[in-house]
């Protein structure tokens, strides 16, 4: 009968949890124990209610979630000692930061999507600006007191209560 002993590393890939295991691998192998067992666990990836409403197939294929590696050493001594190790910090990536494990491929994806959309925005106004008499379009303004064909000058009520020109054009509905 062996002395076995397992020890557990959680990460959101079996990679990352092999490279956050290697320091116990290390310093159990070096106080002679045998690796009898290395089991990925996968975390649930599974799509809850709100995120299958929102998000596409496509993106629900990117959902991570921590698994678990599961790492079983045996030592033929009944009386050896486990070694007191602990597992490699695993660095936090900045779209981690922001979408947390669970939504992290899905960050850099939705913030490509935004600054296109702003640009896309961008473009359709400056477009539908320069279309004359569009929604987006300037006013023009008097030259001389004379507005284009279509515009009439646009007038104000003054302190005295009568009209005055404002400086602009309205456009004429006939």
């Amino acid at each position: 009968m062996d002395n076995t002993v397992v020890r557990t590393v959680t990460a959101p890939t079996e990679a990352e949890a092999r490279t956050e295991a290697a320091p116990i691998l290390d310093a159990f192998r070096g106080a002679g124990w045998e690796l009898r067992e290395a089991l990925w666990v996968p975390g649930d990836r599974r799509p809850g209610l709100g995120e299958s409403l929102l998000l596409s197939p496509e993106s629900q294929l990117l959902l991570e979630s921590n698994g678990t590696l599961q790492l079983t050493f045996a030592n033929a001594d009944q009386l050896a000692v486990a070694p007191a190790t602990v597992a490699a910090a695993r660095p936090i990536d900045t779209f981690e930061e922001i979408g947390g494990v669970r939504y992290r491929r899905l960050v850099p994806r939705y913030a490509i999507g935004i600054v296109v959309a702003i640009v896309g925005l961008i473009v359709f106004i400056s477009f539908a600006s320069s279309i004359p008499n569009g929604p987006f379009s300037a006013r023009p303004t008097p030259d001389g007191g004379i507005c284009p064909v279509g515009w009439v000058p646009g007038m104000k009520i003054d302190s005295d209560g009568g009209l005055s020109p404002d400086g602009t054009c309205q456009q004429f509905n006939q």
